[in-house]
């Protein structure tokens, strides 16, 4: 009964989604934390947000929005040049150019946490 209530809701987005016609997509400087807990500034890189995830005994899987692709993803997927590392209940690891980068539902930033 909880996944058709959570795969309903996940359509409503889609449609909304669709219906906005602009995604609000852009490139923008995303803050990093080093090792040492310093923060810095990453380079420009394409905007990704994560719109929906999707947790089941079966699988985990994320709505994803990068450039003006949406994407359904799983764990260890790739797509647009990023690499699905892990999906969790409010955020998702992405791979790319040896760098995880920690995507929050619903939050157009980021934060590297390796590389």
């Amino acid at each position: 009964m909880e996944e058709k209530k959570l795969r309903e809701e996940i359509k409503q987005i889609e449609r909304s989604l669709s219906e906005s016609g602009s995604l609000g997509i852009s490139r923008e400087k995303t803050g990093t934390v080093s090792p040492e807990g310093e923060e810095a500034q990453a380079e420009p890189q394409e905007r990704v947000v994560v719109k929906a995830i999707l947790i089941t005994d079966e699988m985990k899987s994320a709505l994803i929005i990068s450039g003006n692709k949406k994407i359904w993803v799983h764990e260890n997927d790739q797509f647009d040049g990023w690499k699905i590392k892990q999906i969790k209940k409010d955020r998702v690891l992405l791979l790319r150019a040896g760098k995880t980068y920690v995507f929050f539902y619903d939050r157009p930033s980021s934060i590297i946490i390796e590389g």
